[in-house]
């Protein structure tokens, strides 16, 4: 490997391997999240969500780190999808779900704003029904049939999602193994 090329690494190396370690850790939680599911139905009442809500967290917080590192406005982000053969059309790119993890207080905001004075506040929701249970109004919602995921008024369905961490996975340890980088 000539220096320059070298020199190119070491400037991606470490994106690349975040990117590594996030997709391992969302997909963890991804199973987990599913584990959760199984083990826990039916729910006998929402804080048993709580388990599915603390992985779903945690893969949204890793494919939204994912998601800056690859899908941010800038040139460095736009030559590591190039460098691994990504396009702009992964749902990897979309800020809707990570937005709302991200900015919970002003879904609260917006909860209290369409509900108020309400006493009926719940935190999460989850249901095998493909729609939420009619009367609730939770701030999460977990649906295991529709398998979407939403956070107030922003929703995604997280198999796509899943999918396109894989696939980052994939290029990610591909790339790394043509340039015979072990760790």
């Amino acid at each position: 490997m000539e220096a320059t090329d070298r020199e190119n690494l070491m400037r991606v190396l470490p994106y690349l391997l975040e990117i590594e370690r996030q997709c391992k850790l969302a997909l963890a939680a991804a199973g987990h999240m599913n584990t959760c599911t199984e083990a826990f139905w039916p729910l006998a009442d929402p804080p048993s969500a709580i388990g599915d809500f603390d992985y779903a967290q945690r893969f949204v917080s890793s494919a939204a780190a994912i998601s800056r590192i690859l899908y941010a406005p800038k040139d460095r982000a736009r030559h590591l999808c190039d460098l691994l053969g990504l396009g702009g059309d992964s749902p990897l790119a979309s800020r809707k779900v990570r937005d709302a993890f991200e900015h919970i207080d002003e879904r609260i905001d917006n909860w209290l704003k369409k509900n108020p004075g309400s006493r009926s506040y719940s935190s999460y929701g989850i249901s095998r029904t493909g729609t939420e249970v009619p009367g609730t109004a939770a701030l999460r919602h977990y649906d295991t049939q529709s398998d979407v995921l939403r956070v107030w008024d922003a929703e995604v369905k997280l198999q796509p999602v899943i999918e396109a961490v894989r696939n980052v996975q994939a290029r990610t340890d591909s790339y790394l193994a043509s340039v015979h980088f072990k760790h």
